[in-house]
């Protein structure tokens, strides 16, 4: 119904804005009036060219009242501007220089790569690094790409971590600088270890390893070897007995792990590291990669258990940094470990018959390494390394000779580690059978929340009964 505006004459208490006009409807006796047959008082408030009825649609005659974003429409005509005109100050952070450069150069990427992830310029980077601020967003986004939480950027000082020098790599490869992946991989390992110290701490669980302790660099390899071998099968009998070299690494690393020492593997490029030893913490802990050969793996694993022998603290094996002057006994114990590692896998009495035996067939250096690596399941550098020492002065030259050509495409093969398997499959391959055992012991002693559960493990709660069936 269109308002009518009513005159005082009328006797209607009619009132007339400018903008607006107004009816008020005072006939409470009139029920006949058209528009209002039940005689209630009606308040009808139509503004200019507008219309308003009884259909519960009331306006009223005054303006509402604007907040600071509408009337800053209405000031200024564009959309969310504020009156003062002014934009909202980013929050920004200050960072000791100290600690960025820590956080960033220990990230394992260089600047120009840091920049393009993180979609900022190379000198802003660098300017964080000599103690320009951050802004919020960016320092989030910083820390996501070095996998670090965003407390350890608001440090005052860097905190002191483990530092491993000695790494294991192939030869004639540059092994002067760690990628992301591999040192993003050594910081969950370490991670993996204090877990498992925690977790032992709770259910009153010892750490210590049931290994020889403190083997002194002077003791015989052979004798460290024979003994530690011994050990091994007395502590899992029915192990090491394997005909192929995925078998019998798998059953070699739940030996070590029956004696009280974690075994991780990782998908680190094998070009940089190969192993690592982890003795400075109970319980002891191994790192292998998981994208090497089996073969190699296995030499590996035996290495860092040499050094686990010698407790010479944490450290990852590099026999081509030790030859570049890492110090008179970095070098004597990589040899020390090369050679337990390779009694181990290959006894010197009985590789030596099977090497005159080849010889005396009349086959050559590099047929023979082949056919040793096969029989004795390592690679054909170990069994070539392992021929220079037993063969007599007459072909060891050969072998020397050999060991100086380029690495072939077999020593950067990879085994396969877990890419095709199950989530629980992978996540025993990675975490090892005793970790695994440990989570959901800890877990049925209730020290441990399903939320650590999952956590510890890597996986989805629908995958951890496949992960405690996969682990036996």
């Amino acid at each position: 119904m269109r308002a009518v505006a009513a005159s005082r004459s009328a006797g209607h208490g009619g009132m007339r804005r400018q903008g607006a006009d107004v009816a008020v409807a005072n006939d409470v006796g009139d029920p006949g009036h058209a528009g209002n047959p039940r005689g209630n008082s009606v308040l009808i408030v139509t503004r200019a060219g507008e219309r308003g009825g009884q259909d519960g649609r009331k306006r009223s005659a005054w303006p509402r009242p604007r907040g600071p974003r509408s009337a800053g429409r209405q000031a200024g005509g564009g959309r969310g501007r504020r009156l003062s005109g002014r934009r909202r100050r980013r929050e920004t952070i200050s960072m000791e220089p100290e600690v960025a450069r820590w956080l960033i150069a220990g990230s394992g990427w260089d600047v120009r790569e840091l920049a393009e992830k993180i979609r900022v310029s190379e000198p802003r980077i660098t300017g964080w690094m000599e103690g320009e601020k951050i802004s919020l967003p960016q320092l989030k986004r910083l820390a996501r790409r070095v996998k670090r939480p965003v407390a350890l950027f608001l440090l005052k000082k860097p905190l002191e971590e483990s530092k491993a020098t000695d790494y294991r790599i192939l030869a004639g490869v540059d092994g002067e600088r760690l990628s992301h992946e591999t040192i993003v991989s050594i910081r969950k390992a370490r991670w993996l270890q204090l877990v498992a110290v925690e977790m032992m701490g709770r259910i009153g669980m010892s750490g210590r390893p049931k290994i020889g302790s403190g083997t002194a660099p002077d003791e015989l390899p052979k004798e460290a070897a024979r003994r530690e071998m011994k050990r091994l099968r007395a502590a899992a009998p029915q192990r090491l007995k394997a005909s192929n070299a995925r078998e019998l690494y798998g059953e070699l690393r739940i030996a070590i792990e029956s004696l009280n020492v974690l075994v991780f593997q990782a998908p680190i490029d094998v070009e940089q590291v190969r192993g690592l030893a982890l003795s400075s913490t109970e319980p002891n802990a191994i790192l292998v990669s998981s994208r090497d050969a089996y073969e190699a793996r296995m030499f590996a694993l035996l290495h860092e258990y040499g050094h686990l022998l010698l407790r010479k603290g944490d450290g990852m094996c590099n026999p081509a940094a030790d030859r570049e002057g890492n110090g008179r006994s970095g070098k004597r114990a990589e040899r020390w470990c090369d050679e337990f590692a390779a009694e181990a896998l290959m006894p010197e009495e009985e590789f030596r018959g099977e090497l005159r035996r080849h010889e005396d067939a009349g086959a050559d250096a590099r047929k023979i390494a082949e056919l040793l690596a096969r029989r004795f399941g390592t690679s054909g550098r170990a069994a070539t390394i392992r021929a220079v020492k037993v063969a007599g002065k007459r072909r060891a030259g050969a072998y020397r000779r050999l060991l100086k050509e380029p690495p072939s495409p077999d020593a950067r093969k990879t085994g396969g580690g877990a890419g095709g398997a199950s989530p629980a499959t992978a996540c025993v391959s990675r975490r090892g059978r005793m970790f695994v055992s440990l989570v959901f012991e800890a877990s049925a002693r209730r020290t441990i929340t399903t939320k650590d559960v999952i956590d510890f493990l890597g996986v989805g709660l629908k995958q951890v009964d496949g992960v405690r069936e996969a682990a036996g």
